[in-house]
């Protein structure tokens, strides 16, 4: 069992960057987990992220605003993997987060990590 994680960004390239890092660094089997990221038409102000971690990480990149909505649905038709988790371009994911994540799938559900903000 896999999982996406799909992040849509506009214009945070710092906490973008901790966000996949998080992600990638903090999996516990990195084989079986993907990063997508939705770039909301503001590719020059991501472009050191998108060079940084180009090899690692699917981008997608619209060439103007479009909306969270727009960028998660876009984002999803690019997932491999069984599971997709969505996340805010500032959330930091914990050690062994998709080990965690995984403990609590089921058949026939949704689960629906929430943020305190």
């Amino acid at each position: 069992m896999g999982i996406t994680v799909i992040i849509p960004t506009y214009k945070e390239p710092e906490h973008l960057e901790l966000c996949i890092k998080s992600a990638l660094e903090n999996a516990a089997d990195l084989a079986n987990v993907e990063v997508v990221v939705y770039v909301d038409g503001t590719q020059e102000i991501n472009q050191k992220v998108i060079d940084q971690y180009k090899d690692r990480v699917k981008f997608l990149v619209a060439s103007q605003n479009a909306g969270m909505c727009r960028g998660m649905n876009v984002a999803i038709s690019f997932a491999h993997q069984e599971y997709c988790l969505i996340i805010n371009d500032d959330h930091v994911l914990a050690q062994n987060w998709d080990q965690e994540l995984l403990k609590h799938v089921q058949p026939n559900r949704i689960l629906i990590p929430n943020t305190i903000e």
